[in-house]
């Protein structure tokens, strides 16, 4: 009887440990789409006429004007094409 008893003992320290393991990854994931969602705003409030980016499809091309969701952005001479500002990748100069 003793021995059964002693066992459930050191398995019922084990729960603690995992209550607490499994909080910090549910609380390390919602930081990290916390930090990533500022930057990601942080990237579109900074799109301007003028600048050069590249597209999530690998576009390369200046902003020519920026509305609330979309920019239309100039990609050769006469030829301006219009993306959401969320498939802006990167920001090629950064002023």
């Amino acid at each position: 009887m003793q021995s059964f008893f002693s066992n459930i003992g050191g398995r019922s320290m084990l729960i603690p440990l995992w209550v607490g393991l499994i909080a910090y990854m549910i609380w390390s994931s919602k930081n990290k789409k916390k930090k990533d969602k500022i930057k990601e705003q942080e990237k579109e409030d900074s799109l301007k006429e003028g600048r050069e980016i590249v597209t999530i499809g690998g576009i390369y091309g200046k902003i020519v004007s920026v509305d609330a969701i979309y920019a239309h952005i100039k990609v050769d001479q006469g030829v301006k094409i219009k993306i959401l500002k969320s498939a802006i990748s990167k920001i090629i100069d950064e002023k």
